[in-house]
């Protein structure tokens, strides 16, 4: 999936497998309702676990498994959105975040600094994780 990319500014060692049973073990005790991330998603962070990418006008700064853990705790996204799901931040202060309180593979963008699932505070970006991807304008164009 590195390959979609226009540019690659930063790039990382692939999560192991290890990496993924600790994150599922960590969505499993934050009690999500889902608890399965996107296949495509899982296959880019098996390439990278986190690093900067562009597609685009569209800037993706993947969050490391391990991040992904540390932001949800340091946002309070427990609190303002409960089991959104942090994967990569936009360059402009912006989360991309896939919903899972439902099996549901869409992405959302929401302000680091007003988050809430209300429809003025979290914005539908795509269906899915390559949807988003192949999206060359910014998410709120």
């Amino acid at each position: 999936m590195i390959e979609h990319f226009d540019t690659i500014y930063t790039r990382n060692k692939g999560a192991t497998n290890d990496d993924f049973k600790n994150l599922y073990a960590w969505l499993r005790g934050q009690n999500f309702p889902s608890q399965v991330v996107p296949e495509d998603y899982k296959t880019l962070i098996s390439e990278s676990n986190g690093g900067i990418f562009l597609y685009g006008e569209r800037e993706y700064q993947f969050l490391a498994l391990e991040e992904v853990i540390e932001y949800y705790d340091l946002y309070h996204f427990s609190e303002f959105m409960p089991f959104a799901y942090p994967f990569a931040m936009d360059g402009c202060g912006n989360f991309y975040i896939f919903n899972m309180r439902y099996d549901d593979a869409s992405v959302y963008a929401v302000c680091a600094g007003d988050m809430g699932w209300e429809e003025d505070e979290c914005y539908f970006v795509a269906n899915s994780f390559k949807e988003c991807l192949s999206q060359p304008k910014h998410w709120d164009e």
